[in-house]
């Protein structure tokens, strides 16, 4: 069941999810089609996002079935998929697996696609971080307090903030091209 009590099989990528921020699922969906669509692709994003960078547990699941069969050397297929990922095919539905690959109209940005995902993630786990410590907030003294506020920023990846400014100038750089 998802989280809106509706079951995966019948679930439907086309229904509209609640925004959650720095998420951003038809780029998981477009990222996961591109990497069906050409099994090459596997290799550029797997260098850039791991299965935990995708919201959608669904991606995850799909996103680790790929990269176990990439490292065994095996073609990534929509078939090859489903059978990867066993008892958690129920899960994800081959119906859900073939829609993906219809949402990817070229590869070629598909690195800087991966890195933009990278990016949400880092984002999306320092606001979660941040949300826990707003939430425990009310219950705690000023000291205290600040004591989590910090603690709660620290541990984050050198690489996940690189990967935020990269993506961060790259939307820029996408802005000023349609703007000029």
């Amino acid at each position: 069941m998802n989280h809106d009590g509706e079951s995966f099989e019948t679930a439907s990528a086309e229904r509209p999810t609640p925004k959650v921020p720095f998420t951003n699922l038809p780029l998981e969906r477009t990222v996961l089609g591109a990497c069906i669509i050409d099994p090459n692709v596997v290799a550029l994003v797997s260098t850039h996002l791991k299965p935990a960078m995708f919201y959608d547990i669904r991606h995850r699941l799909i996103f680790a079935a790929m990269l176990r069969i990439f490292g065994d050397g095996r073609t990534v297929d929509a078939l090859g998929v489903m059978t990867e990922l066993g008892l958690d095919a129920g899960k994800v539905g081959l119906p859900y697996l073939l829609e993906l690959t219809e949402q990817v109209g070229t590869t070629l940005a598909i690195e800087d696609h991966a890195r933009e995902l990278a990016a949400e993630s880092v984002a999306f786990a320092l606001y979660s971080r941040m949300q826990n410590t707003l939430t425990r907030a009310g219950q705690m003294e000023r000291e205290e307090w600040v004591g989590v506020a910090v603690s709660s920023t620290q541990n984050v990846p050198v690489t996940g903030i690189r990967q935020m400014e990269s993506a961060n100038d790259l939307a820029t750089q996408r802005s000023e091209e349609h703007t000029s």
